[in-house]
């Protein structure tokens, strides 16, 4: 696709996932009751900016029963994916979006990028690609036997077809992001780029794996060296941000409590993090 048509056909996917997020937040305002927004969102999931919708048919105290989504929204030139809870309670219900970044995010260019050089063309599209992708390196198993990331540096994401280009941001609240900047796509790959990406993938039993640099490694010892690296800084842990946050609140020691209830209680000590209501969430920000 020529690069200017990609550059215009991204901003027009931008205008329609921003008109699917009015729809959904008219919806929740106005709908009569949780049930009827639940199912509004399961029927049109496919039209709006939603990547999946989940019910939790589980009283989180104050917060009551909970449907959780996640939401592409673009925003400041960036697509940024977040976690948005809707507490059902009385008190909340119609009024309350507790939303989570899950601190990934892609460039404009980057999605200009895939447009021109993998016909992304379309809101479906753009999901598929993005669900499909985290799902790799979700199931990988460079995730699997040395564990995800722990971003602190600019890193890539090589796949046997492309290989992805990502930076890590503080913004002004001290918040780090990893962004998604660019992406080189197969026909795009040098020779001996794609025998290192092969090299790589073989040596770490992956189709997918995340390296803690900047550039494809040009030789086999740099590329030892890289993984190395990578190793040293990886988390070793498989879970989400949500459930590393949550589950380290959770006591592995007998207590009172079952542990449905501890995690109950942790979780609504996570959600409060992020809800302006909270005073948990004036504490975490000063201490942020």
């Amino acid at each position: 696709m020529d690069k200017n048509k990609a550059v215009l056909l991204w901003k027009d996917i931008q205008e329609e996932l921003i008109v699917a997020q009015k729809k959904v937040d008219n919806k929740f305002r106005e709908c009569s009751d949780y049930k009827e927004f639940y199912n509004f969102l399961k029927l049109n999931v496919n039209n709006l900016n939603l990547v999946d919708v989940e019910f939790f048919d589980i009283k989180f105290k104050h917060y009551g029963k909970i449907i959780k989504t996640t939401l592409l929204i673009p925003e400041h030139g960036r697509l940024y994916f977040e976690v948005a809870y809707y507490p059902l309670s009385k008190k909340y219900f119609k009024k309350l979006r507790v939303s989570i970044s899950n601190k990934f995010s892609v460039s404009n260019h980057y999605m200009e990028r895939l447009i021109e050089r993998k016909g992304v063309d379309s809101i479906s599209k753009v999901k598929g690609f993005i669900v499909n992708n985290f799902k790799k390196m979700d199931e990988s198993n460079f995730i699997k036997n040395i564990g995800g990331l722990d971003i602190s540096t600019e890193f890539i994401v090589l796949n046997t077809d492309s290989v992805s280009f990502c930076d890590l941001e503080i913004n002004d609240d001290k918040v780090c992001e990893a962004v998604m900047k660019t992406i080189i796509t197969e026909n795009e790959l040098t020779a001996i780029n794609k025998k290192m990406i092969g090299y790589i993938l073989e040596k770490t039993e992956s189709e997918t794996c995340l390296l803690a640099t900047h550039a494809i490694p040009k030789t086999e010892i740099e590329a030892d060296n890289v993984i190395e690296g990578t190793r040293k800084r990886t988390s070793g842990l498989l879970g989400s941000w949500e459930e590393v946050e949550m589950y380290k609140n959770i006591s592995s020691s007998p207590s009172s409590f079952s542990h449905e209830q501890q995690f109950i209680k942790a979780f609504v000590d996570y959600l409060g993090r992020y809800d302006p209501n909270s005073t948990k969430y004036q504490k975490y920000l000063i201490n942020t």
